[in-house]
């Protein structure tokens, strides 16, 4: 039996690809995200596969035969799991990802900020090289430091996370918003790195830089549904008014990457770069386009371990203190609404308790601050 539901996934137009959950072939549920991939695979951000996973909304997806009425899997090892069932109780209700961004209208303020920390520089050859330092952000170590003044210490550190921060920006904005949003989010993300800004009318360009070079910007699926390279519509004689845009920066993306690249609008001998070079009759062509090696490949799959090279211990550490925070937000939110993170409407009980919670939770959070910093300090040697 072909799901309906797998079908529906293949198509980011209609529906995220990504799964809360994963299921492996001996039937053992993971708390890890899983990915539809093109070719109708399910894959963790590490390429392992998997027989099964749970969407948002506790919907089970698969690609493997079930029985069309029952529901149960052909595959006795699955035999627990029924495509039949909601299992919305097996997902989380705390904010996803550790990071815990929220992404909005001020992610361009947000991603100006932390690019900052990494080159101070408004140049396009600094926006291609902060694309390179977010590809490895272990270059942004200071390798020469020692424990004369542990603060440069921290000031390193600083920088590396900050990358990561962005890394992160990144993962949320390709996992959990669909492509319409997560194409505005991606604008406003390079608008912030540029730096520039993007204009709010139906412009010709999606950014303008804060040197007024304006790009057109394409986030896309680096394979369409049927698993292929294929044409992007993109704009590269002028409109109406004369305007064309200066620079294109098209990214192109996979379950546990991005490859970026940067073309401009006229050759002036440099045909590699010219976006003209993988143009066809209908576009840009991604099978042309691959022929050059990307400006940047972010490998968002190597986010923890980088965080892990600069210290074992600082994901734990963030990740417990993201945690706390969640639980924090949910308390207030119980206290302020009346209703707990199992939208249940609360009593006197559960409105004391809910107050207590909140109480534990900035307690707990003054503990872990002063654990973080003391990771934001490590000795070296």
């Amino acid at each position: 039996m072909k799901i309906q539901k797998c079908s529906e996934f293949i198509n980011e137009a209609v529906v995220s690809k990504v799964l809360d959950k994963v299921i492996d072939h001996s039937g053992k549920l993971h708390d890890i995200k899983g990915y539809i991939t093109p070719n109708g695979m399910i894959k963790d951000i590490n390429d392992v596969e998997y027989a099964a996973g749970i969407d948002k909304n506790g919907e089970l997806v698969t690609f493997l035969d079930t029985d069309e009425n029952t529901g149960i899997f052909t595959d006795k090892k699955l035999f627990k799991w029924n495509t039949k069932d909601n299992y919305s109780e097996l997902l989380s209700k705390l904010a996803t990802g550790w990071v815990n961004v929220k992404l909005d209208m001020e992610v361009t303020k947000k991603v100006r900020r932390l690019a900052t920390n990494i080159i101070n520089d408004i140049s396009i050859e600094a926006f291609d090289k902060k694309l390179k330092l977010l590809s490895n952000p272990a270059l942004l170590k200071d390798t020469t430091l020692n424990n004369t003044d542990r603060f440069l210490i921290t000031q390193s550190i600083q920088s590396q996370m900050s990358a990561i921060m962005l890394l992160r920006y990144i993962l949320e904005i390709k996992d959990h918003f669909n492509p319409s949003q997560a194409g505005f989010l991606f604008e406003s993300f390079l608008g912030g790195l540029l730096p520039g800004k993007v204009p709010d009318d139906n412009s010709y360009c999606d950014i303008i830089s804060d040197q007024g070079t304006t790009y057109q910007v394409k986030f896309m699926s680096s394979l369409n549904v049927s698993g292929s390279n294929y044409i992007i519509e993109v704009d590269i004689e002028p409109n109406d008014n004369g305007d064309a845009c200066d620079q294109f920066i098209i990214a192109l993306k996979e379950h546990n990457k991005i490859s970026i690249w940067r073309l401009h609008n006229n050759d002036n001998g440099n045909t590699r770069h010219y976006i003209g070079t993988y143009m066809t009759s209908s576009g840009l062509s991604t099978y042309r386009l691959k022929t050059l090696p990307a400006t940047a490949i972010l490998d968002l799959s190597k986010i923890d371990d980088e965080i892990d090279k600069i210290s074992k211990n600082l994901r734990a550490v963030v990740t417990s203190l993201w945690t706390e925070i969640s639980e924090l937000q949910y308390n207030i939110e119980t206290i302020i609404t009346g209703v707990d993170k199992q939208n249940n409407i609360i009593d006197r009980n559960k409105y004391n308790l809910a107050y207590r919670e909140a109480t534990d939770n900035l307690k707990n959070l003054e503990v872990q601050l002063t654990t973080l910093k003391k990771e934001m300090r490590p000795n070296i040697g």
